[in-house]
């Protein structure tokens, strides 16, 4: 929920309404126990990262996404409010999401844009490689931050990189700032407008207050505007841009699909002669292969898979990477909360489920799932197992 939907739920600020008596929430059950409520508590939490993430069953989402995540580098993330310091803590967590974005859009790419000085840079373009990733992030941890930030400017590193991409991808930008001002060299609102022209998903998570362009900004180019208010707040934040967001109909041609060319390499061992794989031609200290991964097309060595070919352009994927962002076109529909009637076994782990619990059934098949059940299903393997079960059965 963003910061505008909190003041709407609530009719004003935070800190302009009564006290809340959180305790109140917490009743005993029948013998007397408060263990029971505590547990319930703590099982709706649990469920809530999709829950409120809930689409209509025919949306579906992206599978090819080009994000750059843009990381306010001013001297306001020097500050202490989050420990030890609002960089690290944030490169501390980006870290985590990109982990999790690979492991949820395995053929998407990421890139890292660091804004400082009235100035913003590509720390890492875009890529597949994780490891590249975490070791940038891992230097930004203990990094000096200075000057002050510039919206225009990271709005423009990154929309001049994003706009080559193709347009059945999605082109995102995601901006984790601590600043409460941005230093422009032009007009900021002609910079939204070019935004939105050029189909950019940007958001914005603050770290301090909401503020009025960041929220324009968001609200103009589809995206969201979050303000956190503490570190597991943050993350939480973080990791709802995890998964992709809806597939949007293709300017050129409505809402009609495009057919992506893509390749499937094979693992050679036989480089007897060993060669430089494309994707460290660059670096001179890098010593030939003898294995590899060979373009189809243009014969390319790499290291590993996704990734596009330098050479010749073709995306280069793996048949489980596919797989893996197969239910992003069709995501498995929300279970239902039911209120069981007698004792049950759940159909995943056959954990016995009392009478008079909450049980999750599938609207497909019927089955009942315990509560971690439902979530391993549903963010992890994507498929309830009892309809695959049937599937294979028939």
């Amino acid at each position: 929920m963003n910061i505008e939907e909190q003041e709407e739920a609530t009719g004003g600020y935070k800190w302009e309404s009564g006290y809340e008596k959180t305790w109140e929430a917490i009743q005993e059950d029948e013998s007397g126990s408060l263990v029971t409520a505590v547990t319930d508590l703590h099982n709706q939490a649990k469920r809530r990262n999709y829950l409120l993430d809930q689409r209509p069953r025919n949306s579906k989402l992206g599978m090819m996404r080009y994000v750059f995540v843009v990381i306010d580098m001013s001297r306001s993330m020097n500050d202490l409010d989050l420990k030890p310091s609002r960089i690290s803590k944030v490169s501390r967590l980006v870290e985590g999401f990109c982990e999790q974005f690979f492991d949820q859009n395995p053929i998407s790419q990421l890139g890292l844009v660091g804004a400082c000085d009235k100035r913003a840079d590509i720390l890492v373009g875009l890529t597949t490689n994780l490891g590249e990733l975490q070791a940038q992030l891992g230097k930004l941890s203990g990094s000096d931050c200075k000057g002050e930030f510039s919206l225009e400017n990271s709005l423009d590193v990154a929309g001049n990189v994003l706009k080559t991409m193709p347009q059945h991808a999605s082109r995102e930008v995601l901006l984790v700032v601590g600043s409460l001002s941005t230093c422009d060299p032009g007009d900021i609102e002609q910079r939204f407008d070019w935004c939105s022209e050029n189909r950019l998903k940007c958001s914005v998570i603050g770290l301090a207050a909401s503020v009025h362009c960041f929220h324009t900004l968001a609200t103009r180019c589809e995206g969201q505007y979050h303000v956190i208010l503490d570190e597991h707040h943050l993350k939480h934040a973080l990791f709802l841009f995890v998964a992709p967001p809806p597939a949007a109909a293709v300017a050129s041609g409505g809402g009609a699909s495009s057919l992506v060319k893509m390749g499937f390499p094979e693992y050679r061992e036989d480089l007897s002669q060993g060669v430089v794989c494309s994707c460290h031609a660059d670096n001179p200290a890098y010593k030939c292969v003898s294995k590899g991964y060979a373009c189809p097309q243009c014969a390319g060595c790499y290291c590993s898979v996704p990734i596009e070919c330098k050479v010749c352009g073709l995306n280069l994927v793996s048949a489980p990477h596919l797989a893996r962002s197969y239910h992003h076109l069709f995501p498995l529909q929300l279970f239902k909360d039911v209120l069981l009637e007698g004792d049950c076994n759940c159909c995943a782990c056959l954990v016995l489920l009392k009478s008079s619990s909450t049980g999750y059934q599938c609207m497909e098949c019927s089955g009942i799932f315990c509560l971690d059940c439902d979530i391993f299903v549903h963010d992890t393997i994507h498929t309830c197992p009892t309809c695959f079960s049937r599937t294979l059965n028939s």
